[in-house]
């Protein structure tokens, strides 16, 4: 008799140890499903649902395009299709200066709308940003006709923030400067530029 309470008291042990292991592995399950579904932002994590492509190479959270050329195609990778919103807007600690008129201020404080700027075109996978040049972002964004702009540290002026579900992914560029004329010299180089 002593024996049969033994035996059935090992399995009743098992039986709760498999249902508790069970249960557990459950728990993990969802947790781990609600992470990856939900973007993997937990913790400060790069997104693993929600991506941006550039000519085929991939980013997660933040990345510099130098020199933004006009028609650059992205494509916007989501598990689900979410729908997702793109804001421009002028990057911070540039040291660029913006003098309008008598008025000099630094390019971080412009007041603009800069997506007035830009011409982007959105499409369901992703989206198309075009522009005519520097002077046509800032006057369209601004709607100051005459500015300078000063140089700065930095000539990634804009970010642009793409947001998705409970991801964002920044982007901080530049925008395409062509050069028209060099000029040398023995004791410098000299470029022109159109901005």
């Amino acid at each position: 008799m002593m024996g049969k309470k033994t035996k059935s008291g090992v399995i009743l042990f098992i039986k709760k140890f498999l249902f508790i292991a069970i249960l557990a592995a459950v728990v993990v399950g969802i947790l781990f499903g609600t992470w990856y579904f939900t973007g993997g932002g937990w913790f400060g994590g790069i997104p693993s649902t929600f991506k941006i492509a550039v000519d085929g190479t991939e980013y997660g959270k933040t990345f510099i395009i130098p020199n933004l050329y006009s028609g650059t195609e992205f494509q916007v990778k989501r598990l689900f299709g979410e729908d997702y919103a793109l804001e421009i807007s002028a990057a911070k600690d540039t040291g660029a200066r913006l003098t309008v008129e008598d008025e000099s201020f630094a390019w971080e404080e412009t007041e603009a709308d800069f997506n007035k700027g830009f011409m982007v075109e959105l499409h369901k996978n992703g989206f198309t940003v075009s522009y005519e040049s520097l002077e046509s972002i800032i006057a369209s964004a601004t709607g100051y006709e005459n500015f300078e702009l000063t140089e700065g540290t930095s000539a990634e002026l804009f970010l642009m923030t793409i947001k998705c579900a409970n991801a964002e992914i920044e982007i901080t560029f530049g925008v395409d400067v062509t050069v028209t004329e060099i000029e040398l010299d023995r004791d410098q180089v000299v470029f022109g530029a159109i901005y």
